[in-house]
């Protein structure tokens, strides 16, 4: 969950980066989110979120919630939300229960989709992304709060209600919102559209296929997690080198990644329906879900996304 939430952020600190050089010809943020917003150039990898130097920080920020592999059935590798998942032989929760699981997972990662495009929008609509992107400061103050919501989740998630979790994932989901506005401005808004089109096949694709496979993900999840990590340490040194090769290269790796961590967990989310997970594990799998959409969305924006002049 770590590392994705770095990569996101990073994506965004690399989009700020952009708006900020935007006119020297893309100058690269501090960090997908952090990058972004600072630099002008907010798009991170992973959540990825930074550009290179447009995507290196920004892979920062895609470290946002980094997986380990499962164990047989699976139970996985200490990773923020394997209490949820049931080991090999644990009895299956009836369809009902099953489908109910599913509904709030997918409709809670949707409203907080919902609540960062509206966030976006109002603050792209009143002219306060271009204000933001112009306050370094306030950018970081605003991911150091975002980072507390996420980070704060997770650690306090087994003593708070479920609704108090929920309510935390959409306060985060609105501030995310509000930290990718400035990056969205780089670009035109066609462009934008566009991407989040590709982005939202590829990711209703590959969440079908984790769901349906038959196929055990976890050696899959692994791999893909430890070359997210990869990503993530390769955009820091990016991030001094400013190497626009690796960051392409970066971004495409970060495209991959995340398609599969999109299945990967799509397939973990099917097992928790399986074993009877409650509310607040629909919470874990929405958030999940999340991240891997807007890293993949943000990678896919750079690749796709074409700049304003």
């Amino acid at each position: 969950e770590s590392a994705r939430i770095s990569e996101s952020t990073g994506e965004t600190l690399r989009g700020f980066g952009e708006i900020s050089k935007g006119e020297a010809g893309a100058t690269k943020g501090l960090g997908d989110n952090l990058q972004l917003l600072l630099e002008g150039r907010r798009s991170r990898s992973n959540g990825s979120s930074v550009l290179a130097q447009d995507g290196s920080m920004g892979r920062l920020g895609g470290a946002k919630l980094a997986k380990a592999s499962s164990q047989a059935g699976p139970r996985n590798n200490n990773r923020f939300g394997d209490e949820f998942v049931p080991g090999a032989g644990a009895p299956q929760a009836g369809e009902e229960q099953q489908a109910s699981f599913f509904t709030k997972v997918y409709g809670w990662m949707s409203l907080g989709l919902g609540f960062s495009a509206v966030a976006s929008w109002g603050m792209i609509a009143s002219g306060a992304a271009v204000a933001l992107a112009a306050t370094p400061a306030l950018v970081i103050g605003l991911i150091v709060v975002e980072l507390a919501l996420v980070f704060g989740l997770m650690l306090a998630l087994p003593k708070i209600s479920a609704g108090t979790a929920a309510g935390l994932f959409f306060a985060y989901a609105a501030l995310n919102g509000i930290t990718l506005a400035p990056v969205l401005l780089l670009y035109t808004a066609g462009s934008v559209v566009a991407a989040l089109a590709v982005s939202a096949g590829m990711f209703a694709g590959m969440a079908t296929l984790g769901t349906f496979i038959k196929k055990d993900l976890s050696g899959i999840g692994g791999i893909a997690i430890m070359a997210l990590w990869g990503v993530i340490l390769a955009s820091i040194v990016n991030w001094f080198m400013r190497s626009a090769g690796l960051d392409l290269l970066l971004t495409y790796a970060s495209v991959l990644i995340f398609v599969a961590l999109t299945a990967y967990d799509a397939q973990r989310i099917k097992q928790m329906a399986r074993g009877g997970a409650g509310d607040k594990a629909a919470v874990v799998g929405a958030l999940t879900l999340y991240l891997d959409f807007v890293n993949l969305f943000l990678n896919l924006l750079k690749l796709l996304g074409k700049r304003k002049n």
